[in-house]
């Protein structure tokens, strides 16, 4: 069901946004002395490796988020991709008690561990002015998502759960543009924003009047996606 889904949001974005992209012989015009990346009129194709690793402190925990992707040029101006993230947080809380009844300034530490991986497909638009004067080159597209979430709370002390797993399923559609770094020639900063349909299924292991219980639940909701990483690009 979810290849069907990506399949049909790829031919929308060809349907609505498509520009021919055949081998087929062109009248030539003055092009600049270097190239730009999924460029629907070059002679070339492109591919590139996208990555970020990034710190989130605040005052009760710290996260970082981590990812690494492969994009391959189809065709000259449309990819398919794979990424994978990793994103990781730990803290404690303040103020609490342990299931003694202790108080402690500081206490009930829990960390939070995320995998996902994402199939996705982009469609890049021409647009030579964006591309030759601001070396900024936009793309919509369409993904599908795994996302697998472990949360965990030291049992030490008084928690609504023992574990919570939680696995997500989602498709949806994004738009964004990768920015060249300013006198480089194959490496930008790749952003995008979009909108996914989820489901999201959550096994939770918890303890009520002495024993222990499992519960599974179900939902469904629209929810944001962001993405954003370096990037470089090859041609070939």
């Amino acid at each position: 069901m979810r290849i069907t889904t990506l399949i049909i949001l790829c031919f929308w974005a060809n349907i609505c946004f498509g520009q021919s992209t055949d081998d087929s012989v062109h009248i030539a015009k003055p092009v600049k002395d270097f190239r730009t990346p999924y460029n629907p009129k070059g002679d070339y194709h492109t591919w590139g490796v996208r990555a970020i690793i990034l710190p989130l402190p605040s005052s009760d925990q710290t996260e970082v988020v981590s990812g690494l992707g492969i994009e391959y040029g189809i065709t000259k101006n449309q990819s398919i991709g794979l990424d994978t993230h990793f994103d990781y947080s730990f803290g404690s809380h303040n103020n609490v008690l342990d299931t003694l009844g202790a108080f402690h300034a500081t206490g009930q530490d829990f960390h939070t561990s995320d995998l996902a991986g994402i199939l996705n497909y982009r469609y890049y638009f021409n647009m030579e002015k964006s591309r030759d004067d601001n070396g900024l080159y936009f793309y919509t597209g369409a993904f599908l998502k795994y996302d697998r979430i472990f949360y965990y709370e030291n049992q030490l002390y008084a928690t609504d759960y023992i574990t919570k797993d939680e696995n997500d399923y989602s498709e949806g559609i994004l738009f964004g543009a990768i920015l060249r770094v300013s006198g480089v020639k194959n490496i930008g900063i790749d952003a995008n924003v979009g909108l996914a349909h989820q489901e999201a299924d959550v096994t939770t292991v918890y303890k009520s009047n002495g024993n222990i219980l499992t519960s599974v639940d179900k939902s469904f909701s629209v929810v944001p996606h962001v993405g954003l990483y370096l990037y470089w690009w090859f041609y070939r």
